[in-house]
């Protein structure tokens, strides 16, 4: 596998493990993201607490597969579907104008906006392409060492965009806009 394959599920494995433990990690946390699926209507409101369960579930289930090198083409497969899915729901929220807050590395994240869009597109493309580009060769120590501590690191930073977004926002100015 190459470094950049390797980078790709560190990332992705990073992203969605943070991901799962900011919604599980309190009640308080689950509730929150429970909550924020409210804002998304085309969602039943009979299935939301279903979903509230199934999609940490689902980001710790991929991150796993992601972590095994037997199981990396379906790890890269099933987080090509699931951020498909994130990627629809941010879409949807941003083009009706819903004022949907962004749980999804727990509470304290800004109304959805199009960076987190942004975001999903790029986190899909990445998934898509490591799936459509897996080969079978076993990387080299070296880029084993250099590829999964970058993913992780970059994940780290994906996972907190919100906070360094507010970091380049001036003074006074509000961060929970629909537009960024």
């Amino acid at each position: 596998m190459s470094p950049f394959l390797l980078g790709v599920r560190s990332l992705l494995a990073t992203v969605l493990l943070l991901a799962a433990l900011g919604k599980l990690r309190s009640r308080r946390h689950h509730r929150d993201f429970r909550r924020s699926l409210d804002g998304y209507a085309f969602l039943p409101a009979r299935w939301r607490d279903a979903v509230a369960v199934a999609v940490p579930v689902a980001e710790l289930a991929v991150a796993g597969l992601l972590a095994v090198p037997r199981s990396a083409w379906l790890g890269l497969l099933a987080a090509t579907a699931l951020l498909t899915c994130f990627t629809a729901g941010t879409g949807w929220a941003l083009t009706r104008g819903r004022a949907v807050r962004c749980a999804c590395f727990g509470p304290g994240g800004d109304l959805v906006a199009g960076r987190h869009l942004v975001r999903d597109v790029a986190l899909t493309g990445l998934a898509a392409a490591g799936a459509a580009a897996v080969a079978p060769a076993a990387p080299t120590f070296a880029a084993a060492a250099v590829a999964v501590p970058a993913g992780a690191v970059l994940g780290l930073f994906v996972s907190r965009m919100d906070d360094v977004a507010a970091l380049f926002t001036p003074a006074g100015r509000a961060t929970d806009t629909l537009r960024s």
